[in-house]
């Protein structure tokens, strides 16, 4: 318990994992709210009873977040479930992608997309840098960091990536502006 709050890492099962396993973020305690207002449909999916508490009310969050925690207790935030999308029978993260390009130098955004192919789906890159960077850079990287079936098949480098009315990456968007360039 921390500051009048709980929190549990859980599977897809709704199962605790082991620590530095990754899962999803659920947040519990007297200041969790029991929902959004007018939202029906988002309260249902976001706001559940606690699993491991059956025998009364105890409401919990489901964040949506993807986190480990380490040895010290800290959380490391892994990405989104809702941007985990399944390729050929693999799970895949489009955070983890994402963050295995930014870490070139002067990569400033990346955001990883699902295309429609031949075989499925396929990944594909949509980047900005502060400076003109190579597919191959690109590929070599992955190749060197990612499994295969987590490497990029086409690689964008963009003026801009498109953004929602928050400002925040917009990955429908930049899905659709990489289907028009094809």
């Amino acid at each position: 318990m921390h500051n009048h709050f709980s929190y549990m890492i859980l599977d897809q099962d709704q199962n605790p994992v082991d620590k530095g396993t990754v899962g999803e973020l659920w947040i519990g305690g007297p200041c969790v709210g029991l929902g959004y207002y007018a939202n029906p449909e988002e309260t249902e999916k976001r706001f559940h009873q606690d699993p491991r508490h059956n025998r009364y009310r105890s409401i919990c969050y489901r964040s949506g977040d993807l986190v480990r925690e380490d040895a010290q207790g800290r959380l490391w935030f892994h990405g989104r479930i809702d941007n985990q999308v399944k390729i050929r029978g693999h799970r895949i993260e489009l955070e983890e992608v994402d963050l295995v390009i930014q870490s070139i130098p002067g990569v400033r955004r990346a955001a990883t997309v699902v295309l429609a192919a031949a075989e499925g789906g396929e990944l594909n890159v949509a980047f900005v840098a502060d400076r003109p960077i190579t597919a191959e850079e690109i590929y070599g990287l992955c190749k060197e960091k990612l499994p295969v079936y987590m490497q990029p098949a086409r690689i964008f480098q963009l003026d801009e990536l498109p953004q929602n009315a928050n400002g925040k990456l917009d990955r429908p968007a930049t899905r659709a502006l990489l289907e028009k360039m094809g």
